[in-house]
């Protein structure tokens, strides 16, 4: 992974600090429709750990925008529809605590 403090080019600063905010921006906006769609978590998980991956391997392997936009879209996709297939499973109540 490249030290990005010694690079000096302001473009990898931004673009990082635009990740972060915007991933962290789409995890609150999806948080609020995690209840309707209970494997949306899994999903989210899945996005970041990708990005997170991307950011390790950067100095190693190039991976297209594209390639990238159109997995992060198509998890987003999958865990939506999978939640909507996939029956949620039935919460049991819990004895009380004596």
């Amino acid at each position: 992974m490249p030290d990005i403090s010694h690079t000096g080019t302001p473009f990898l600063y931004a673009s990082f600090t635009l990740l972060v905010v915007v991933l962290r921006a789409m995890y609150f906006m999806l948080a609020d429709v995690a209840g309707r769609f209970h494997l949306l978590g899994y999903g989210l998980a899945a996005i970041v750990t990708l990005v997170g991956v991307k950011m390790m391997i950067m100095g190693v392997f190039r991976v297209p925008q594209a390639w990238m936009l159109l997995t992060v879209a198509g998890l987003l996709v999958l865990s939506v529809v999978a939640s909507m297939r996939v029956p949620a499973p039935k919460k049991v109540a819990k004895p009380p605590v004596r």
